[in-house]
């Protein structure tokens, strides 16, 4: 057999897979799913990291020139909303940093700058954010923002690369930079000022004229957006390649944007089987839908953006442009992410959505994965927890704010676990819970997520400073007893 020559791409490549796996196999301890799982606690940035931007973007107004002194100084407060943004992202615990998940994304970004000098003058930090919606961001001044959401849809270290490489062309073209100075330029443009100002002074026709002057005003500044997109696109395909990776993975994460609007998991839940109980059997009208299409009658429909406002330009689009700029045709084998953190990745948007209090969301997301993991003991306290959290809204009068009503947008499953909530009264969820807690949980011992529920789920007692420390000194958890103390009535908190 002939010897087979390898490319510097190839090379590099194969190097930094191998360096990728072998940092993850030791990075990595293996968690148990069919058991438990035990989500990450010590995520975030260094003070310092987060605080260095602060210097960094207030530089930004010494860059720029401007002959409209408003202009200037909107500039001088929009260049800091970047710094003001991710400070309070980490302030709000959803910036990961310090954690695996993050650290494996890292490795990927240091071999695609490893393998282009032109990026090496930049200072990238790519923070994974807890947020499910399938994006990634550049900030400038070498941010990063990779959302959870989309990390989960992909499927290999190749198609992680591409979109690496996308973010870091808007970088290195200083897209945020040069977009925010378009923007303050133009708002303050003397001619587009006089005609906002006459167009607000007339009594007939006001509204509809000042839409279509902002609209033409947003669609000018859209379209440079679009056209953004797609030099990031050309640039980190570029960059992309001469780090030795799979150029199909572009257009594999075309395919994926474009089918970003489904949830990841669709199939039909059986809450009739798994809020079933002897002491309280499932109640057929609890699924009934015409009570829920009642109460969502007034409930707008969809308004869809005409293409000359959307930000993006259509994925298919850009898959085709992207094919054209191939320039090998050699094959190359895309590495898989490796399981131990795809399985992460599942686990860690259910704990995201319960972060930031989508108790439906992360409920549906907990019901799905249960099919995959029936005795997962984090994954049944996620669902009795969101049980009790929603019973707590319907007392307070704040349900609407956590749960919506059911669209034909929307995934079957979805609209069907909302139909099931909107047919709740507060007494009906604490019983469900009360039944669904005793058949999953209540036999397991000396778990600490079981101890906060078990405690949160009493209605019937006033919880007390001292119930709080004595659970702190049985599990010792800093963070149920944090989320305790939060339960605590004011006049407790008070006395502290």
């Amino acid at each position: 057999m002939r010897h087979k020559e390898h490319t510097i791409p190839e090379l590099i490549r194969t190097k930094g897979i191998i360096v990728i796996l072998l940092f993850f196999s030791k990075l990595l301890p293996g968690q148990d799913l069919q058991g438990d799982y035990h989500p990450l606690r010590q995520y975030g940035p260094p003070y310092a990291v987060i605080q260095g931007y602060k210097a960094r973007f207030s530089r930004w107004k010494e860059r720029a020139t401007f002959n409209n002194n408003q202009a200037k100084s909107a500039f001088t407060d929009l260049s800091q909303n970047s710094y003001k943004y991710i400070s309070l992202l980490d302030t709000i615990g959803v910036l990961m940093y310090a954690d695996s998940i993050s650290k494996f994304v890292n490795t990927i970004k240091d071999q695609i700058v490893n393998s282009n000098p032109v990026l090496q003058s930049r200072n990238f930090k790519v923070f994974i954010l807890r947020n499910n919606e399938p994006n990634a961001s550049n900030l400038g001044e070498g941010i990063i923002l990779f959302n959870l959401g989309l990390l989960e849809r992909l499927k290999s270290v190749d198609q992680v690369a591409f979109v690496l490489s996308h973010e870091m062309g808007h970088d290195l073209l200083d897209h945020v930079f040069e977009g925010e100075i378009r923007y303050c330029d133009s708002f303050y443009d003397p001619d587009f000022r006089r005609t906002l100002h006459k167009t607000s002074k007339r009594h007939i026709g006001r509204n509809s004229e000042l839409k279509q002057l902002m609209d033409s005003f947003m669609s000018g500044q859209l379209g440079m957006n679009r056209q953004n997109e797609i030099s990031a696109d050309s640039i980190g395909l570029l960059f992309f390649q001469k780090a030795g990776y799979d150029p199909l993975a572009s257009i594999e994460v075309m395919n994926i944007l474009d089918s970003s609007d489904l949830l990841i998991m669709h199939d039909s839940l059986l809450l009739s089987k798994t809020f079933n109980c002897e002491e309280y059997p499932f109640k057929p009208y609890w699924l009934d839908i015409e009570t829920t299409l009642q109460s969502s009658a007034e409930k707008s429909a969809i308004y869809y953006l005409p293409d000359s406002l959307k930000s993006h330009p259509d994925c298919p689009l850009r898959a085709i442009l992207l094919s054209k700029q191939f320039h090998s045709s050699e094959e190359i084998k895309q590495k898989e992410i490796p399981e131990c953190i795809s399985l992460t990745l599942h686990f860690e948007s259910v704990e995201a959505q319960f972060q930031v209090k989508d108790y439906v969301m992360a409920m549906y997301l907990s019901l799905q994965l249960r099919k995959l993991y029936p005795d997962n003991i984090y994954l049944k306290c996620i669902i009795s927890n969101c049980l009790v959290e929603l019973s707590n809204a319907i007392q307070q009068g704040q349900f609407l704010d956590y749960v919506e009503f059911p669209d034909v947008s929307y995934a079957p499953a979805y609209n069907q676990l909302l139909i099931f909530l909107h047919n709740m009264t507060s007494t009906s969820l604490n019983k469900v819970n009360n039944c669904y807690f005793k058949m999953n949980l209540a036999n397991v011992r000396e778990n600490d997520y079981i101890g906060y529920l078990k405690i949160i789920s009493n209605s019937t007692v006033v919880l007390t400073k001292q119930m709080v420390d004595d659970y702190n000194q049985k599990f010792d958890s800093p963070h149920f007893r944090t989320l305790l103390e939060k339960h605590l009535p004011n006049k407790s908190k008070r006395k502290e």
